[in-house]
């Protein structure tokens, strides 16, 4: 039983990790050859994806479809963040295209797994409590509705966003001073992942800044409530 919080995230690592490998074992030892949607949206963000980082020429332009304009990578739900930086590898590893499904499917597990960590960090913070913490992070973890989006908006499935987001909103409470700019950094990271990602995450952040700024007093959070109006 884990007795010290790095104990508690080496427990909560293997957790989360084990109940992946037992609920999804057959996906995350061949992932390249598994479909989480084969029709609709799915395939279409599949398809985004894997021909971003395979054919177009640049990295924020879609040249796959809207034949002859094309669309901005961003609006075809293709997770730009993942598919430049693949697309990027590709540039040292040619034949990375090649796994491109692979890699997106283990992203969208494998997020849990960093969720759950950012989620003892969480409660640990409110609890003080090893065990308490371990377990709440892991029944959350497995209680997210979020995986349900894996029937076709794959970016929506990326679970360690929102979790990421709050420990830093706190750590900037615990005096961290490098810890806004993490917060501004993600953020804009999470816009490309999926705007609607971005979005929850900057309006979190400007509703969070705005009550804890009234509640407390502070000013200094003046810095947050206006990152939360720009970024969107």
């Amino acid at each position: 039983m884990p007795t010290n919080k790095l104990q508690g995230g080496f427990a909560i690592v293997l957790l989360s990790a084990a109940f992946l490998l037992l609920f999804y074992f057959d996906i995350l030892q061949a992932p390249n050859d598994y479909l989480f949607a084969d029709s609709g949206d799915g395939i279409k963000n599949y398809y985004t994806y894997a021909y971003h980082i395979k054919n177009d020429s640049s990295y924020v332009y879609f040249e796959g479809m809207n034949y002859p304009y094309g669309e901005l990578h961003v609006f075809t739900d293709g997770n730009p963040f993942l598919a430049n930086f693949v697309k990027i590898l590709q540039e040292f590893f040619p034949q990375i295209s090649r796994y491109s499904i692979g890699i997106y499917n283990s992203f969208m597990l494998w997020s849990f797994c960093v969720a759950a960590i950012f989620l003892y960090l969480i409660l640990f913070e409110f609890m003080r409590d090893v065990v308490w913490s371990v377990a709440g992070a892991l029944a959350i973890m497995v209680l997210s509705p979020q995986i349900m989006r894996a029937g076709g908006h794959f970016s929506l499935v990326t679970f360690f966003t929102f979790p990421i987001t709050y420990y830093l909103n706190i750590a900037e409470n615990l005096k961290n001073p490098f810890k806004h700019i993490g917060l501004f950094i993600t953020t804009i990271c999470w816009f490309f992942i999926h705007p609607y990602l971005g979005m929850i995450s900057a309006l979190f952040i400007l509703l969070y800044a705005l009550i804890f700024m009234l509640a407390y007093r502070k000013k200094s959070y003046w810095h947050f409530v206006i990152s939360g109006f720009v970024l969107p």
